[in-house]
């Protein structure tokens, strides 16, 4: 990460090249400075042992957020330092990066162990992740039940993922009888409680009418809502023909 001097002379530069090509916006670099600030922030609490913004800046710098660019050998020291020190959300996101693979060895057995610490230690997006890993059987036995009690725990205490996890149980009849209404009042949840993702499993279901009528413009505005979420695939088009 930059110190403030270096940045200074580099916002003093970036000016020096917008008075150069004739562009009076400063907006841009108000951002930058903005940017800069928090990750100074985040970084002067994390250093101090609030173990909080150890995963807050883990995370910037695992998504590359904020100005700090993509630095996950960053990401992975501040996920482990928040996660062995009792801030559960740094081994949700320990466990993420051991799910995807990259700078550390893809490790399904270890995610799942990461993600079950942090569902243990009431930090519920962890519920939802092992749940997955339980619905798939990734990197622990294949169990439909456990998957179902993971989601249905995430949803009670109002994980937005978790109701999405559960509402695709219901609409698909895994070990629950099927039903169509119940899923997708569910799936509406999680949309409504900001999960991306189940706005864009709205989009495909107004969209292909399962369980409801369908309805394009209602699928196009449940899908363009899951853009603006920053789920990927909300921002395609989508052939609703599928």
């Amino acid at each position: 990460m930059k110190n403030i001097k270096e940045f200074n002379l580099f916002a003093l530069l970036f000016i020096a090249g917008l008075l150069l090509i004739g562009c009076k916006n400063t907006a841009t670099i108000e951002r930058h400075l903005e940017q800069q600030t928090v990750l100074a922030n985040l970084k002067a609490a994390c250093d101090v042992e609030i173990l909080v913004s150890c995963t807050a800046l883990g995370l910037e710098y695992f998504n590359g957020t904020q100005g700090g660019g993509l630095d996950h050998k960053k990401a992975l020291t501040l996920f482990t330092k928040a996660c062995e020190g009792g801030e559960f959300s740094g081994c949700q996101g320990l466990g993420t990066m051991y799910s995807d693979g990259g700078v550390v060895t893809q490790d399904y057995g270890k995610a799942a162990q990461l993600y079950d610490k942090a569902c243990l230690g009431g930090f519920t997006q962890g519920c939802y992740s092992l749940g997955v890993l339980y619905s798939q059987g990734g990197g622990v036995e294949k169990d439909e039940s456990k998957a179902l009690f993971l989601f249905d725990k995430a949803c009670k205490a109002n994980n937005a993922s978790g109701c999405h996890g559960l509402g695709w149980m219901y609409l698909k009849g895994m070990v629950v009888q099927q039903d169509n209404q119940k899923g997708i009042a569910l799936i509406h949840k999680s949309c409504d409680g900001g999960d991306a993702m189940g706005c864009f499993s709205l989009a495909r279901i107004y969209g292909t009418g399962r369980g409801v009528e369908q309805d394009v413009l209602k699928a196009y505005d449940f899908a363009k809502k899951s853009c603006e979420g920053g789920f990927e695939r909300g921002c395609e088009t989508i052939d609703f023909s599928n």
